[in-house]
């Protein structure tokens, strides 16, 4: 909405949320070990588990919370010495500093969301994120413009909607909890086996390299925008159309990611591990062959969707010249979405993350980079190079998920034996 408001607004917005979003990331990621122990643990049955790791889940938050309200007050330092322009800091800065308060109920929401989907509890953290979102275009719609009597705030009033919308939005989570006498249960978890160390650092161990994952996705990304705009400037456009369109394709499969990563966390709690190749076949033919149909039909027909992106004859050439190997890298991420989702369930997130971070910083920007500064070279020749990273971090992934599958067959076997 604020690019209704005005053009400096929306710019300073985009500034602060780069750097809001890039810290906030980390913190999702960390807190995403929460995942695999909890639906282990209820997988196996034992609900004081399920509650310790609650506890240990909102202690890790807590400290998470320092860490981002530290990154967030040092905005305006972090902007300015990345050489953003001084005109836009300022704003941007009272943007980023009026959501401060809203940090400590996003962690809060982070956990809670964790502890349900781990549950298979997931329509509540589906409501709610509808809810939100009407909640905070209402808000938007009040405080940017000034409705129902209320002040045009403008950049402050879009700060001020966003930082009420997230502690709001969080109640819906914290009534369930309290209403629902399976979940209230839970909160009388705590003890002092919640602070135990061995359990708080195998969290942490799983988190961290999720988070990293998350990482090397995402600054690849705006790598990816910042080699475009320093060797072919004239393409930016065709590039943000281009990812954009990738990640709106992508999100059916992450959705399925991760809940193959609780089906599989439930498995192994169960003792029954070697269950999860039939969970990755399921959810691949489920996140992959509903993501093909959306790649099959914007292939055949690109100029249906290109025009709600552009209306510039030159840009939608470019991009639906390009789009068949865009198609590829949103199919080969649909797929390492999935595997990696399969084996953070079995408690493997370390390598998914080795897997991801090689396939993309090793091989896809140095050679799509380089390709691309060749004479002559276009956009193509970028993605070309592009849909590699997620194509090689999904066969390792497939040649790890593999190898586990084998030893949790013989494992079984064995037992049985």
């Amino acid at each position: 909405m604020l690019g209704h408001w005005s053009a400096e607004a929306q710019a300073a917005a985009a500034m602060a949320n780069a750097w809001l979003f890039g810290t906030l990331l980390v913190a999702t990621g960390v807190l995403g070990g929460l995942q695999p122990v909890i639906s282990a643990a209820h997988g196996a049955g034992d609900e004081e588990e399920c509650g310790r790791a609650l506890w240990r889940g909102l202690l890790i938050g807590a400290a998470l919370t320092v860490v981002v309200l530290a990154a967030w007050a040092m905005t305006p330092a972090v902007l300015s010495s990345l050489g953003q322009a001084q005109d836009l800091v300022g704003p941007a800065s009272r943007y980023a500093l009026i959501q401060l308060p809203s940090v400590p109920f996003v962690a809060l929401a982070l956990v809670l969301q964790q502890d349900l989907q781990a549950r298979t509890l997931v329509l509540p953290a589906m409501w709610t994120a509808l809810a939100t979102n009407v909640l905070n275009l209402g808000f938007n719609w009040t405080l940017i413009f000034g409705k129902l009597g209320a002040p045009a705030l403008g950049l402050v009033g879009a700060a001020w909607a966003t930082t009420l919308t997230r502690i709001l939005g969080v109640g819906f989570l914290v009534a369930l909890l309290v209403w629902k006498p399976e979940l209230r249960r839970t909160w009388r978890r705590f003890g002092p086996a919640v602070l135990d160390g061995a359990a708080l650092r195998a969290i942490l161990a799983l988190g961290v390299p999720i988070a990293l994952r998350s990482v090397a996705v995402v600054w690849a990304i705006h790598g990816s925008t910042l080699i475009v705009g320093r060797l072919r400037p004239e393409a930016l456009a065709p590039q943000a159309i281009l990812l954009n369109a990738v990640s709106v394709g992508v999100l059916l499969a992450v959705g399925f990611g991760g809940a193959a990563a609780i089906r599989a966390g439930i498995e192994r709690g169960a003792g029954r591990a070697d269950r999860a190749p039939a969970i990755a076949r399921a959810a691949l033919l489920l996140g992959v062959g509903l993501t093909a149909p959306f790649a099959l039909g914007s292939w055949l027909a690109p100029h249906t969707w290109i025009g709600v992106y552009t209306g510039t004859a030159s840009v939608a050439k470019v991009v639906a010249q390009v789009w068949p190997w865009a198609l590829a890298y949103l199919l080969a991420n649909a797929v390492q979405a999935v595997l990696a989702g399969v084996l953070r369930g079995l408690g493997h997130t370390l390598l998914p993350a080795l897997a991801t971070a090689a396939g993309l910083w090793l091989v896809a920007i140095p050679l799509s980079a380089t390709w691309l500064a060749a004479p002559g070279a276009g956009l193509a020749d970028f993605w070309r190079g592009f849909a590699l990273g997620p194509l090689l971090g999904s066969l390792g992934m497939a040649a790890m998920l593999w190898q586990l599958s084998r030893s949790a067959q013989r494992s079984a076997a064995s037992s049985q034996a």
